[in-house]
């Protein structure tokens, strides 16, 4: 498995220690700025926070 194939498995699933102290960083330093952009955006105050929710599908019979 070359570096890159690695490296794309664990930014789609962190595991293990490179994706628990590596990617946690990268993905934090990479989403800095959109991550500041929400907090004004929503009006955030430093002593409130946000709940991330992860999306998840939802299946839906309709009834004729």
């Amino acid at each position: 498995m070359s570096f890159s194939d690695f490296f794309s498995n664990q930014a789609r699933k962190p595991s293990g220690i490179f994706g628990r102290f590596f990617m946690s960083h990268v993905f934090e330093k990479g989403n800095a700025e959109l991550n500041a952009f929400v907090k004004e955006m929503l009006s955030i105050q430093d002593n409130e926070g946000v709940y991330h929710l992860p999306q998840r599908r939802l299946l839906c019979n309709r009834l004729n």
